[in-house]
């Protein structure tokens, strides 16, 4: 029995026909999760393409570059991951376009701080994952406090918001409101104070 050749050609884009929604490499998409109780899965599209079967069927797939959840790295949740925090992975697959839900949106962490209302597609990112080495890159932002705990843009207490020293404009001074309150604003202060850089 002869085996079946496939003939394999990179796509532009190709189209969600249930929500007429067109899907690029770069894109970022929501994939369909095994387990059917489980929030989809979040990865950024690599490449396209479509596979043509002797049999004349045609299979579309994409390589898809993964976010990870922080529950789902090697160090889990900690208290400054926001529920909307994901982690840019060096882990790629490839995956059915059927499994494809619909496109969403990473932000920067600098762009998601910004935003009023966040919709359910709307997701951030300021950390990139090993996931053979389990080790963590800290990306676009390194606002920590003094304390070293950094910063969760979902707590609103006023205690845990973030502050900046606009006249020394250093970035070491972005500290959480009341870690600030304990310490002595001065020059010696701001020679002397260094980044904590904390990782997940």
């Amino acid at each position: 029995m002869g085996k079946t050749t496939q003939r394999k050609h990179d796509l532009e884009y190709f189209t969600i026909e249930k929500i007429e929604q067109v899907v690029r490499a770069g894109d970022q998409v929501l994939l369909k999760s095994p387990k059917p109780n489980e929030p989809p899965y979040v990865a950024r599209v690599d490449k396209l393409e479509s596979n043509f079967k002797r049999n004349g069927k045609v299979e579309v797939k994409a390589r898809v570059q993964w976010y990870y959840k922080p529950e789902d790295t090697s160090q889990g949740r900690k208290d400054y991951h926001g529920t909307k925090e994901l982690f840019l992975s060096n882990h790629y697959d490839t995956q059915s376009v059927d499994c494809i839900l619909g496109k969403c949106t990473v932000h920067s962490f600098r762009d998601y701080v910004k935003l009023g209302n966040v919709g359910d597609e709307e997701f951030y990112c300021r950390f990139e994952y090993n996931a053979v080495t389990e080790q963590f890159t800290l990306g676009d932002s390194d606002w920590s406090c003094i304390c070293g705990r950094l910063y969760n843009p979902d707590h609103s207490p006023a205690a845990q918001m973030m502050v900046q020293c606009y006249g020394c404009k250093l970035r070491s001074e972005i500290n959480h409101s009341i870690c600030k309150d304990h310490v002595k604003m001065d020059s010696t202060f701001r020679r002397n104070v260094k980044m904590k850089h904390v990782l997940p």
